[in-house]
This record gives C-alpha cells, sequence and structure tokens, in this order.
C-alpha cells in the first residue's frame, strides 16, 4: 500500500509523520527507512541556510527507477466518445 502511494504521488512534499498518519501506520519512520535502504525510494531535502530548518521541513520522495512509475503507478485513461 505505501509503494503505490509512493508511485502515484512522486515528488511531493512529506514528512515522516504525515506520510504514516495518512497510510495509518503505527511506525513513522522505520516502514519508509527500509524502502530507502533497498535503494526504491530517495528523500531530498528542502533548501534552506540553517541546517536545523531543513532537517525539520517535509522531503520530496523519488522512486530511484522511474521504469517503476510505468510499470506500477495506477494509469487515468481517457474514453473517448465517438
Amino acid at each position: 500500500m505505501l509503494g503505490s502511494y509512493l508511485l502515484n504521488n512522486i515528488g511531493n512534499l512529506y514528512s515522516h509523520r504525515r506520510l504514516a498518519n495518512i497510510l495509518g501506520f503505527r511506525s513513522d519512520i522505520t516502514t519508509l527507512r527500509y524502502l530507502e535502504e533497498t535503494y526504491l525510494i530517495f528523500f531530498l531535502l528542502c533548501y534552506s541556510h540553517k541546517s536545523g530548518e531543513r532537517v525539520k521541513l517535509p522531503k520530496k520522495i523519488y522512486i530511484i527507477d522511474n521504469g517503476f512509475i510505468l510499470a506500477k503507478a495506477v494509469q487515468f485513461c481517457q474514453i473517448r466518445k465517438n
């Protein structure tokens, strides 16, 4: 469930706690760390001159391989009416 949610929301800003709340997880960090340690996702920090502020700000989540997006993301197609 987490994997498909991330695939369908690539590049959005999220905090660990917000993702845990959205998906109903008890642990906010552990699950995302597993995905990051297996090189499926990575996080980009928002820019700030202050290092403490960078840690507090939401992060952008990206998928390592864009092929995962094409293979597993929910695809919306238009139905043509003639």
